[in-house]
């Protein structure tokens, strides 16, 4: 058997916005039969795939992943054939299979048995080859109950579960998925999980478009970010989906959704100062400035992995008799916990005024990404708890040594370097 593999080259895809140009000769007609003026033609359309390029041998596994209108559903059109590139070409070996939407192949009247012959004929399956496979079908998709009721009245779950069944099973070459994996409960899609990894270590080639970035990352060997129908990262899914998690927060800041990879983006918000008027808190605590420090000066140079930094809060006590205790969790920008700590310090602030709080993060901790901190701040008896949330943001950047290694890219926010010891037993 030949390799398999799928080559895009140069692929764009413009589409009309509406009708009007195609009405334009009706119009026109319309326009002289009442003496009317005729109307002037428009370029009514919008590009929605620009120039992708991409080669993938056999044993891809390439995740799609970008906001609602990025191009991920036109690209999978596109790539299976439904659809044809206004510029560029799709190349492929072997025998390709999709499924780009629930109950893609199925006819809602037959029963799913049926339906098991229909798609399997539909995708090239002869009768002799679905017999053969039917029973590993079935099994897989769990509704061995619900074989023989029509697909109709299946949940979009079912449909999930008996569409896949047969694709997993149709020995393709390239197959196709367009978000249909984010149906299906737990249970099944750690079952797709585990058969996407056997047949792609048989060889075959599989592209995935989703939004769930836990999918992407432990699924998929390579990963693209689409953004207005342009490729804007391609690589690891680790270092891609990261990418594309922290342009939603860098975006809530001001900066463009592609300002990691065009190179406009600055140092994330490592500072904030509040003026009076405007300082959070209640009328026992307010914060007046929160920021990250580098070598004991507002941090003006990279976090690097190796980087300590000093977290660092400016407040106001305005009631005395009782001690403040301060809580932080700092978050990955993907909204994971990375870690938490509570201030060990003694009650320094029972009087009113003002008071400066540091807290040391060292060396080699975090792991390169982008991260905020929440502020929790009470007294000991939990007369008051005040939150701060995304008091500050902070960049750790990975070690320049790091990039071109294996090593890039773990499945942690945090990252200590540990002693290790060994010996000959």
């Amino acid at each position: 058997m030949k390799e398999r593999i799928l080559i895009a080259e140069e692929i764009s895809k413009t589409y009309l916005k509406d009708d009007r140009t195609q009405s334009f000769w009706a119009s026109a007609a319309l326009g002289k039969l009442f003496g009317q003026n005729k109307p002037a033609p428009t370029t009514n359309t919008f590009e929605a795939l620009h120039n992708i390029s991409f080669t993938l041998p056999e044993c891809s596994v390439l995740g799609i992943i970008g906001r609602n209108g990025a191009g991920k559903s036109t690209l999978l059109q596109v790539l299976s054939g439904i659809v044809a590139p206004t510029k560029g070409n799709v190349w492929y070996n072997g025998r390709i299979a999709a499924v780009l939407d629930v109950g893609t192949g199925f006819h809602p009247d037959l029963s799913g048995r049926e339906n098991i012959y229909f798609s399997g004929a539909l995708w090239g399956m002869d009768k002799r080859l679905v017999n053969s496979r039917f029973d590993a079908i079935v099994d897989f998709s769990g509704i061995a109950a619900f074989i023989d009721t029509p697909v109709k009245h299946y949940s979009s779950g079912m449909y999930v579960r008996l569409a896949f069944s047969v694709l997993a099973f149709l020995d393709a070459d390239i197959l196709l998925f367009d978000e249909v994996l984010a149906v299906g409960d737990m249970q099944f899609r750690l079952k797709i999980f585990e058969r996407i990894k056997e047949i792609t270590r048989l060889g075959a080639v599989v592209i995935m478009a989703s939004h769930d970035m836990w999918q992407i990352n432990q699924l998929c060997n390579r990963c693209i970010w689409l953004h207005k129908g342009k490729m804007l990262a391609d690589g690891t899914p680790n270092a891609v989906t990261e990418k594309y998690i922290e342009s939603y927060w860098l975006e809530a800041m001001g900066y463009a959704p592609d300002a990691q990879v065009s190179g406009n983006m600055v140092n994330p918000l490592t500072i904030r100062t509040w003026p009076e008027a405007e300082q959070p808190g209640n009328a026992v605590l307010r914060l007046s400035r929160a920021q990250i420090m580098v070598e004991g000066l507002p941090q003006s140079v990279p976090i690097y992995m190796n980087t300590g930094f000093y977290f660092e809060i400016a407040y106001t006590k305005l009631q005395s008799g009782f001690p403040t205790n301060f809580y932080l969790t700092v978050f990955h920008i993907s909204g994971n916990p990375a870690l938490s700590t509570v201030n060990q310090l003694e009650a320094i602030d029972s009087e009113t005024g003002s008071y400066v709080l540091r807290c040391y993060f060292p060396p080699n901790l975090f792991n390169h990404g982008l991260y905020y901190i929440d502020l929790w701040a009470g007294e000991s008896t939990m007369q008051y708890l005040l939150h701060f949330p995304k008091v500050v943001f902070f960049q750790v950047l990975c070690l320049p040594e790091l990039e071109l290694s294996v090593s890039r890219d773990v499945h942690a926010h945090i990252r200590p370097i540990f002693e290790w010891q060994w010996k000959r037993d």
